[in-house]
């Protein structure tokens, strides 16, 4: 439950997920060698309640760390104090 006057989550689970992408698709596509997928990770930072907080999309072959930080970077921007 959420109590009046707290409408920043206090709790968010960030998750990346490996995507296939067409052969088309040239900018940000990148192999990831550990689950053999060439094309995209997406990385989601998602609030206790379900709701998406933040979202980035870089290179299958980028690092958990890097997209995670910038997940992080933008839940701050967006003014998440409480997390």
């Amino acid at each position: 439950m959420v109590e009046l006057g707290q409408s920043s989550p206090s709790v968010a689970v960030v998750d990346a997920q490996s995507i296939k992408c067409s052969e088309r698709v040239i900018v940000d596509k990148g192999f990831d060698g550990h689950k053999k997928i060439r094309g995209r990770k997406r990385l989601l930072a998602v609030g206790t309640g379900g709701r998406l907080l933040a979202a980035h999309v870089g290179p299958a072959n980028e690092n958990g760390r890097i997209g995670g930080r910038a997940v992080l970077e933008k839940l701050h921007r967006q003014g998440f104090s409480r997390l």
